[in-house]
């Protein structure tokens, strides 16, 4: 791949590139736009895009991975050659015909369109093409289609495109946060008028509110395990992460960890999330261990500190007090406490933990 294009490009960006709806935007990319922008990261993008598609324009115009090129693209980055494949690749050509006369429906639709060639009929045969076709459009596409249909004097078929297309907006964005990524709908800020992008950012915050609001354990336990493995502390996951409750946090230290990860390391990892760092309010709380006292007959003592005083509204939120950290560590405490005594011989591992973290003041 890198030596068919540029040394800059392999398989991975090639498949992303051509996968529709992407390769729709790339195509009609602005680079003069991109120039004044200064983006030089889309610019690059583009660039690359280009490339390809002027090679690949040789053989097949309008190359796109899908039908038939989409599984056999897919069994090479499986390398997966099953049985059942070929079943799927019959159902793949048939379905690539159907795709491929609605693309040429849509091509004689926008030929009528340019030519100022448009009959009565026009608005009713462009809606029934683009309603069975909305995943597969780039979305600014979507909302030309639109401006079409209302500028027709056509607004019931125009109500009925937009309310199928928003649906499929909802429905994607419910998928999970894999998805809510505004890049992956548009290239670049759209131009007015553009009905979806308001709705789409709109959707895509309702979703990470929600779940601030409904996160289950489960989830939450997921979101730690990949920071603790990868590092992902995405800022989408912290609103529900500093709501944490007591319960919900108990039973995230507790659940069964993979193999390679001990519960020391977890625990650590845990408390090192950079959502336990910011303000959630003003009342600070610190959680001391008493070291004189034998571990197994100690006092848990807790400090309660004054009331921080609010710092003035410019200070970056990261460099406030960490009352959520306190909160949880004195939490971590607890739960060791209640460890040891259900399970005694866990006294010289929760040691080793405290004595390596300053009894978790050094996380």
């Amino acid at each position: 791949m890198p030596s068919t294009f540029d040394n800059t490009i392999d398989f991975d960006f090639f498949v992303k590139s051509f996968s529709s709806p992407r390769v729709d935007e790339l195509r009609g990319y602005d680079f003069d736009l991109a120039f004044k922008l200064d983006d030089e990261e889309k610019v690059e993008v583009a660039r690359k895009f280009k490339i390809m598609d002027d090679v690949i324009s040789q053989f097949y115009s309008y190359f796109e991975l899908s039908g038939w090129s989409k599984i056999i693209t897919d069994l090479l980055i499986n390398l997966d050659a099953e049985s059942d494949v070929i079943e799927e690749l019959s159902r793949s050509d048939r379905l690539t015909e159907t795709q491929l006369e609605s693309d040429r429906e849509k091509q004689g639709l926008m030929a009528e369109y340019r030519n100022l060639n448009s009959d009565q009929s026009f608005n009713q045969r462009l809606f029934d093409n683009i309603k069975d076709r909305i995943d597969r459009e780039a979305f600014p596409s979507l909302s030309f289609y639109y401006n079409i249909l209302e500028k027709n004097a056509s607004p019931d078929l125009a109500n009925q495109f937009e309310a199928l297309v928003k649906q499929y907006i909802e429905e994607r964005v419910k998928k999970g946060p894999e998805e809510w990524f505004v890049g992956d709908y548009y290239l670049r800020t759209p131009v007015t008028p553009d009905i979806f992008y308001n709705f789409l950012l709109q959707t895509i915050d309702d979703q990470k509110k929600g779940l601030a609001l409904n996160t289950d354990t489960s989830t939450l336990f997921e979101i730690f395990m990949r920071f603790c493995k990868h590092g992902n502390d995405s800022e989408d996951f912290f609103e529900a992460i500093q709501n944490i409750s007591k319960e919900n946090f108990s039973s995230v230290v507790w659940q069964p960890l993979d193999d390679g990860i001990d519960r020391i390391r977890y625990i650590q990892e845990l408390l090192k999330h950079p959502a336990f760092k910011v303000k959630i309010s003003n009342k600070v709380e610190t959680a001391k261990f008493n070291n004189e006292d034998r571990l197994d007959t100690a006092i848990w003592h807790y400090q309660e500190l004054v009331n921080a005083q609010k710092p003035p509204p410019f200070i970056h939120q990261s460099v406030i007090m960490q009352s959520k950290l306190n909160e949880v560590k004195r939490w971590t405490l607890e739960l060791l406490q209640k460890r040891l005594v259900e399970k005694p011989n866990t006294k010289a591992a929760i040691e080793h933990l405290l004595e390596l973290t300053d009894n978790l003041e050094n996380i």
